[in-house]
């Protein structure tokens, strides 16, 4: 495809509409998608118990998916994903331990009572842990087909090229998405760019896992920690303070971790699980240090592979959100869920279905001066991960699988009413008196 203008805001704003309408042709219906402000970048190696495999582990696969990518409810500002500080199955659980129906007829709690039996046979189906992290078990998250993150797989992926016209014709059609900008990185974090994404032990994840570390050490010199690990029953994890050392259990360690440690080298002997980092959030740890900086070159060739990977969740509760009289003690009616899609205030406006994978990405131009210099600098460039990239003659380069963009519904108003305590203690309160 061929732009015709000068206006690299348009040039992303085709990237994004294509997307929709491939998505949308295969799905029957009309789609909704946010983009990411950095790529999540995948690589084979996520989905190893051991770096030294030869062979992936879909258990692992299957925890990843549930654990990081597709279980932080996104809320959604300008069509981009802003990841959100709850998890999909902490309303689940919440539904389940809390609901209550409006109406106290025999008939509305024997029917709640039924619906809730049957969410909650599907949700006990738990299948364990492999991190080894107190209380880190997870309800599974389907990504098909399954095979996505296999970097040799040739099947499944479409090429796609889109390239800027230096001429003057404008946009052809409405941006929804904002100037074309580099993510800036401050000159000690710019180090972490050019690294390829194939191994656990990326500084991307290590500093992560130092965040995490530091983040559990507490005034205690030794805390034990119960931890439901399936299927070897239960174990004990220590965690010593004073020598700023986690333990794994050994049976544990030996079975699933096998050499899965990385020595984190600022601890003295600080080793931990390398199953259990959190990408999204190791991404927006760095994005958060960036500083946009708009795009400002023209003629701009951009290439990519892409896939649609959808996305499936057997324990989400449909019958308990097809029901409309119930509450939840304490919240206000659509607290959870408003019900008006992106605009809405709630803490978890909309589910996600599916998101879109890009690799072998090629950015190609004439650079101006400033752009050249954001080109060495910045670790993302739209919605594109720069991480491992490389440059030759002009061509920005990136081959490896990366997450850009969130396929979602809205989800109704949740709960669809709000606890009537409330409105009984606000009517009683002396300020509305």
């Amino acid at each position: 495809m061929i732009l015709m203008e000068n206006d690299s805001v348009n040039l992303l704003n085709q990237i994004y509409t294509m997307l929709i309408k491939a998505y949308s042709s295969i799905v029957g219906d009309k789609a909704l998608l946010a983009f990411e402000r950095m790529g999540l970048s995948i690589s084979d190696a996520m989905f190893k118990l051991n770096p030294d495999d030869t062979t992936l582990s879909n258990e692992l696969a299957i925890q990843h998916m549930s654990q990081d990518f597709a279980s932080h409810a996104l809320n959604i500002t300008d069509n981009y994903v802003q990841s959100g500080m709850i998890t999909y199955e902490w309303m689940v659980q919440l539904l389940l331990d809390a609901i209550k129906p409006i109406d106290t007829d025999s008939d509305s709690i024997q029917l709640m009572g039924k619906l809730k039996n049957e969410v909650r046979g599907i949700w006990d189906s738990t299948l364990g842990s492999f991190s080894g992290i107190p209380g880190d078990v997870y309800h599974p998250v389907y990504a098909m087909p399954d095979d996505w993150y296999k970097s040799g797989n040739m099947s499944g992926w479409t090429p796609y090229n889109i390239s800027q016209n230096s001429g003057t014709a404008q946009p052809t059609t409405p941006s929804v998405l904002g100037p074309l900008n580099w993510s800036v990185l401050p000159k000690a974090k710019r180090s972490i760019i050019t690294k390829p994404f194939v191994q656990l032990d990326h500084p991307l994840l290590l500093n992560r896992i130092r965040k995490e570390v530091l983040s559990k050490i507490t005034e205690q010199p030794t805390v034990q920690l119960k931890t439901e690990f399936m299927p070897t029953s239960i174990k004990t994890q220590k965690v010593d303070i004073k020598t700023q050392k986690v333990e794994i259990a050994e049976a544990v360690r030996k079975k699933y971790f096998k050499e899965h440690l990385v020595d984190l080298g600022v601890f003295n002997e600080q080793k931990i699980a390398l199953c259990h980092i959190s990408l999204v959030d190791a991404v927006k740890d760095l994005h958060s240090e960036t500083t946009p900086q708009q795009v400002t070159s023209q003629g701009i060739d951009i290439s990519f592979d892409y896939r649609f990977i959808s996305l499936r969740r057997q324990w989400w509760p449909v019958p308990l959100l097809l029901l409309k009289r119930w509450f939840i003690p304490g919240f206000e009616r659509g607290a959870i869920s408003g019900g008006t899609n992106v605009l809405d205030q709630g803490m978890m406006p909309v589910l996600t279905t599916g998101f879109v994978a890009v690799r072998n990405l090629r950015v190609k131009c004439n650079w101006s001066s400033q752009d050249m210099s954001a080109i060495t600098n910045s670790s993302a460039i739209g919605p594109f991960s720069l991480i491992g990239r490389s440059i030759n003659n002009g061509t920005l380069s990136c081959n490896g699988i990366q997450i850009i963009g969130w396929f979602y519904v809205p989800l109704p108003c949740l709960p669809p009413c709000g606890d009537p305590n409330l409105a009984t203690t606000a009517a009683n309160s002396p300020l509305t008196k």
